[in-house]
């Protein structure tokens, strides 16, 4: 199953676009997936949401029609195995249509065997009804796999191999099977990294030539990195990092209905992350795939130098008095906090959704650690002053307003490029009188940016990492991606990738 067709961004080959473009790529992928032996492939027409924010793509989907279309064809199919997109945010490509394509699968997943799920898709067709039902039966998946784009999966986009992350190990070590494209396929008798390419080059209006001068000049160095998937979650038993079709039974099994939403755990401090990573952490324990949750110790992202940093934002008053809440920046020298307001007024256990917009240079390269520090107490502190950072020293002037009690919410940025002088631990952002301190909570986020700007070229690059030719196992197949969690990092690449 394709989401979409890809109808948004560069044309390799012509000058196709939007919806010509889709359905250039709609015939190409039919091709590559005929090549594949595979025959049944469904494009389900949603449009391609240029974005790293997997609600944007949710929204522009329309959800629940995707979602509804998805659980129909799992139940037609009847697949044991579902393979898609892992759903969290991470340092990559991290497409929006990728998550949402990941967070509809494992809904679905969960939904396809529940008769109280989209049952006018279910029920036996009478004639004495104007509009008859479908007359499907419900039907529960087995397992569900993960695979992603992240740095940490390498690929044939990648001419260099990525900077390591100082925060984390390869999230993909240990967490799912791992399968050899330099092993031989026993029904085409060559490797599954020529059958990749071979693939790959299908698609000419995006990477197609890549594929296509790995054939031509018999080199299949870049399609030989190993394929990797996450474990999501069994309903036969088996092992994380056993095969795939581990402990599948030949016969349906039983619907298993999964915890739910239940109430959403709230925030206990002034600031938290908003958008995708807030709505992943709730995702995850609704679908019982907390495992996926902790393979990121701090959330993570990556962006173009020159661009801009956009990281949604929620406030909570905490307290029982209306207070004023000042958001403020301290960032690296070159950067620039472009956010429109900083100062809030909240009521009593009001929260309050902000986004903090940041400018970064057009020239830098590598990783940067961000703080989000949330001081509580609701103490008047009157007119105080930030320490100093780094080698910069950055003055603000906070004030109370009106007689109200203030609180102060602090997005911390900090240059960690390996060998920078900068390297170190953050100073306290504000000055605080003893003998009562303020109280701190923290929580670790990293952005991660490059100095190439993007060109006619390599602009498609972006669009799609799909391990298409590992997916050929499986019965149905989705093609998805993901968010995450309570603070961001950024992990960068060397100035050679996008």
């Amino acid at each position: 199953m394709c989401t979409t067709r890809r109808d948004h961004g560069g044309n390799g080959v012509g000058n196709a676009r939007t919806a010509a473009l889709g359905r250039e790529r709609e015939i190409e992928a039919r091709e590559a997936f005929a090549y594949l032996g595979i025959k049944n492939v469904w494009f389900l027409g949603a449009h391609d949401t240029p974005s790293q924010d997997v609600l944007s793509s949710l929204e522009n989907w329309n959800h629940g029609s995707v979602l509804g279309e998805v659980v129909r064809i799992i139940r037609l199919t009847r697949p044991e195995v579902v393979l898609t997109w892992l759903p969290d945010a991470v340092a990559g490509e991290n497409h929006a249509d990728h998550q949402a394509a990941s967070v509809i699968a494992t809904e679905a997943f969960d939904l396809a065997g529940n008769p109280a799920a989209f049952s006018e898709q279910i029920f036996a067709p009478r004639r004495s009804l104007p509009t008859p039902a479908e007359g499907l039966e419900p039907w529960q998946p087995q397992k569900i796999y993960y695979y992603t784009d992240a740095d940490d999966a390498l690929g044939y986009e990648q001419d260099t191999p990525p900077i390591p992350s100082p925060f984390r190990k390869n999230f993909l070590e240990g967490v799912g099977p791992q399968y050899l494209p330099i092993d031989i396929s026993q029904s085409q008798h060559k490797s599954y990294a020529a059958i990749a390419a071979q693939e790959l080059s299908f698609y000419l209006t995006q990477d197609g030539r890549i594929g296509k001068q790995a054939v031509e000049s018999n080199n299949f160095k870049d399609f030989e990195y190993p394929v990797r998937f996450i474990f999501g979650k069994s309903l036969v038993g088996g092992t994380v990092t056993g095969d795939v079709f581990e402990g599948v039974v030949p016969h349906a099994i039983p619907f298993e209905r999964v915890r739910g939403t239940g109430s959403p755990s709230l925030e206990t401090s002034a600031l938290a992350l908003n958008g995708p990573w807030m709505f992943y952490r709730e995702f995850w324990k609704a679908h019982q795939i907390e495992n996926i949750g902790n393979l990121l110790p701090i959330a993570e992202l990556g962006i173009r130098a020159g661009s801009r940093l956009q990281v949604p934002l929620l406030i909570r008053n905490t307290t029982e008095a209306t207070q004023e809440l000042k958001l403020t920046s301290v960032l690296p020298k070159g950067w620039w906090d472009r956010s429109r307001y900083d100062t809030h007024e909240i009521g009593p256990g009001a929260t309050y959704p902000v986004e903090a917009n940041i400018r970064v240079p057009p020239r830098c390269v590598g990783l940067v650690r961000a703080d989000l520090e949330s001081p509580t107490g609701g103490q008047n502190l009157g007119k105080r002053e930030a320490s100093s950072f780094g080698s910069q020293e950055i003055r603000r002037a906070i004030e109370s307003k009106r007689a109200l009690k203030t609180q102060f919410t602090h997005l911390r940025v900090e240059n960690i490029l390996p060998g920078s002088e900068n390297r170190k631990h953050f100073v306290p952002l504000v000055s605080t009188p003893s003998p009562r301190p303020v109280s701190k909570t923290e929580t670790d986020c990293t952005f991660c940016y490059t100095n190439q700007q993007l060109t006619s070229n390599n602009a498609t690059n972006w669009h799609t990492r799909m391990r298409r030719s590992s997916s050929t196992v499986v019965s149905s197949n989705v093609y998805a991606v993901r968010c995450r969690r309570e603070a961001p990092v950024f992990t960068a690449w060397n100035g050679q990738q996008p």
